[in-house]
């Protein structure tokens, strides 16, 4: 179940990515754009609907409606734009026009790199998750469903909360995104989604922040195709010790932190180099709703600045 998630989300992620960038005329898109831009609009809806489930103290089935009900619009307005630009012959480039179709050791090299990040996926599916017991985001989330109700009730304890708790914990959207998917797909557990579909997920996008890294990084195409694979291979031989980025992907891809250093960082630098400053917001406002301050805020807005100023500076 969680594999037809992963395919649905990212379904929505491409066509709503696609239809964005056709929308503010996106300047030489990618296929990874699609996708990563698309999955920031589905993290962007599920903090927004956080927000106002804390704020207005809406029920969380209430706020389920709402939620699908957004979503749903979102797929069918991207869908029409999406219908809309492929009659016009304005496909996006492909993943073999940007790698190189023609050369064989390329594409043995690529293929190599999809061998890689096959085995990957398989793994997220299948080990067992670290985190089995007392994790605060998925007893939230199970808190979400049982109670019907946003940071009401302690998670850990099952015991309401007398003083309420910090603001800043109200606006991360995952633990709703988490339980929103529970809540709409019955057949699917909590643990499910989070031990199983967010990491499968968080490795797609994974590959297209990498990939569009790649593509501002490198003109030549063998270039490109070996950063993937090696990429692919630093990811698989990293899980080794918490906090490398290979243990964060394999056990802990549902965390906030995770999608950072593995999707908004690489795919924000991808940004910078192409100098697409404005489409820079986008990541920034994702992390602001993803990532928990006790692991630091703003690294990514930092990045943008630091980028920017010593862009400034070289320039004279």
């Amino acid at each position: 179940m969680s594999t037809v998630i992963i395919l649905i989300l990212s379904l929505f992620s491409y066509v709503a990515g696609y239809a964005f960038m056709r929308l503010t005329c996106f300047d030489k898109p990618l296929q990874g754009d699609c996708f990563c831009i698309g999955f920031f609009a589905i993290m962007g809806i599920a903090g927004a609907g956080n927000i106002a489930g804390a704020a207005l103290k809406l029920s969380f089935g209430r706020l389920c409606i709402i939620s699908a009900v957004i979503y749903a619009l979102v797929f069918v307005c991207a869908s029409l734009v999406f219908l809309t630009e492929r009659k016009k012959n304005s496909s996006l480039p492909s993943a073999a026009d940007s790698f190189g179709k023609n050369d064989r050791r390329v594409n043995m090299v690529i293929f190599a790199a999809g061998l890689v990040f096959l085995l990957l996926f398989v793994i997220t599916q299948v080990t067992p998750a670290v985190y089995l017991a007392e994790d605060i985001t998925l007893e939230t989330v199970r808190t979400f469903l049982s109670s019907d109700r946003f940071y009401e009730v302690n998670p850990l304890t099952g015991a309401p909360y007398t003083a309420g708790i910090p603001n800043r914990l109200k606006i991360l959207g995952l633990p709703f995104f988490y339980a929103f998917l529970a809540k709409i797909f019955p057949l699917t557990d909590a643990g499910v989604v989070v031990w199983r579909m967010m990491p499968g997920l968080v490795l797609v996008m994974t590959v297209c922040a990498y990939y569009s890294l790649s593509a501002a990084l490198f003109k030549e195409k063998r270039s490109r195709a070996i950063f993937m694979l090696i990429a692919g291979i630093v990811l698989f031989l990293s899980d080794y010790v918490s906090g490398a980025d290979g243990f964060a992907l394999l056990q802990a891809g549902f965390r906030g932190v995770s999608i950072r250093a593995l999707v908004l960082m690489p795919y924000t630098l991808s940004l910078l180099l192409r100098k697409k400053w404005i489409y820079c917001i986008l990541p920034v406002l994702v992390e602001a709703v993803t990532v928990w301050t006790l692991y630091g805020a703003g690294a990514v807005l930092l990045m943008c600045v630091m980028f920017y100023a010593f862009e400034g500076f070289l320039k004279g």
